[in-house]
């Protein structure tokens, strides 16, 4: 699984739901926009350069390099379940 920006991915477990991916906001890569030349401003989570609430985008191209477009990647393994339903699949941790 793989996301930028603030795209969302859950998958639903026995367990209940887990989420797979984090949300891409400027404040928490401050660091790398400021050592690129940007900004953060707002509360909270912030904007990057005062304009855009997510630190990496596929596109939005105007605020590079301070908006990236790397992803970030998760991996999980997924085994299938003896059930009476097809293609059930269950999430080992």
């Amino acid at each position: 699984m793989a996301n930028v920006g603030d795209s969302r991915a859950v998958i639903s477990t026995s367990k209940g739901a887990v989420r797979l991916t984090v949300d891409d906001k400027p404040r928490a890569e401050e660091e790398r926009i400021r050592a690129a030349g940007g900004f953060v401003s707002g509360d909270g989570w912030g904007r990057t350069n005062g304009q855009l609430a997510v630190s990496r985008s596929l596109g939005d191209f105007y605020l590079h390099p301070f908006v990236v477009s790397t992803t970030h990647f998760v991996e999980r393994k997924l085994a299938a379940v003896s059930t009476k339903r097809k293609n059930l699949l269950h999430l080992h941790f």
